[in-house]
């Protein structure tokens, strides 16, 4: 009978300790964004560890020490020993008998991706207070500010999430736009239409890299500072304020207006006595008191204006200016007609918020 030597018997009845592939995902891991799985079955338990090497095989650290078992399943957060591992190429290998360097590649990588040269800009000339981060808009469709353009240069390729949000205490985004960019200058455009009104909105960018690494740019709730960090932009409609919260009746007052119309009508009403409802809280009714006056604004459409106007010999109550543009926009102006002499008709007093009303409407 032909006998064996000890060396093959030897190998003919070694452990066989792998019967399947290492799995490792994913490849490009973010330990901000998820856990690395790492997972391999074997055909017989077998002492197996678990190691993380560099690219050049020099030995970092175990991410499971040797131990018999017969299939691995772990989820690694990117630490040793309570450490963070730096950022860069890696190999996940795995440690057993005649095994040592069955290994799969992964790539740390630790850094959200930036947005460089963040600014924002209306179409048409930039109106009084517009700057860097802040853009002035009016899509009433005659081709002068009827949109806003985002340039930013990409660090490295990413996919980029706009939003344009309206500010309550949560943003709250009334349009989306996402895409893939490589690295570089790169321009994203917001053309609303007619529809959307006039307020500031909030533009939030959020840039996601191959890793799922994210940063993101814009305030995410009503408590952010003065200087976000995010692009805003202003819809202008027809705004207007009275510089004094009350007049006296045939007293002068002063109100400015932001508008880019290239007229106004302007017409004084009475607000109570009306018989309409009043559905919406952009909106006052009220019974008109006199004609209404055109005024001519294409001087001053890229900045504010005060004009002056007269108070007629009103009782006291509450009134407001409707301004309607050309265009068919339209803002309220409140204030309140005080008496000639106070508690004189009357020993009640009624507090009527004109400017918190005008605040919220900004």
């Amino acid at each position: 009978m032909r006998r064996l030597s000890p060396i093959v018997l030897a190998l003919a009845f070694a452990p066989a300790a792998y019967g399947g592939d290492l799995t490792v995902a994913p490849r490009d891991f973010a330990p901000a964004a998820r856990p690395l799985a790492v997972s391999a079955d074997f055909v017989r338990p077998g002492k197996i560890g678990v190691q993380l090497i560099t690219a050049s095989g020099r030995p970092v650290g175990w991410l499971a020490r040797p131990a018999v078992r017969r299939a691995i399943r772990l989820r690694w957060n990117g630490r040793l020993d309570g450490a963070p591992v730096a950022s860069g190429r890696y190999r996940i290998r795995l440690v057993g008998p005649g095994h040592r360097r069955a290994s799969a590649p992964v790539t740390i990588d630790r850094k959200a991706p930036a947005l460089a040269d963040l600014t924002i800009e209306g179409t048409g000339a930039p109106f009084a207070g517009d700057r860097g981060l802040l853009a002035t808009i009016s899509p009433n469709g005659d081709g002068y500010r009827d949109a806003a353009t985002i340039r930013f240069r990409l660090v490295e390729r990413a996919t980029v999430r706009l939003e344009v949000a309206t500010t309550v205490s949560e943003p709250v985004p009334i349009y989306e736009l996402t895409t893939t960019l490589p690295s570089g200058r790169h321009e994203l455009r917001w053309a609303p239409g007619a529809e959307v009104g006039p307020r500031t909105y909030l533009i939030r960018l959020t840039v996601r890299d191959v890793a799922d690494n994210r940063r993101t740019y814009g305030a995410g709730d009503a408590k952010t500072g003065r200087n976000p960090s995010g692009p805003g932009v202003r819809v202008l409609g027809v705004d207007a304020g009275f510089s004094r919260d009350s007049y006296a009746p045939g007293q002068w007052a002063d109100l400015t207006v932001s508008s880019d119309a290239r007229a106004l009508d302007v017409q004084f009403f009475r607000a109570g006595p009306e018989k309409v409802p009043t559905s919406a809280d952009n909106v006052m009714n009220g019974v008109p008191l006199g004609e209404a006056l055109t005024i001519p604004w294409d001087t001053w459409r890229n900045k504010p204006h005060r004009i002056r106007l007269g108070i007629g010999p009103w009782e006291s109550g509450l009134y407001f200016l409707r301004l309607t543009a050309d265009d068919g926009r339209v803002g309220y102006a409140p204030f309140v007609v005080r008496p000639s002499l106070l508690g004189h008709a009357s020993r009640i007093a009624v507090v009527l918020p004109t400017n918190t009303w005008q605040a919220y409407n900004f």
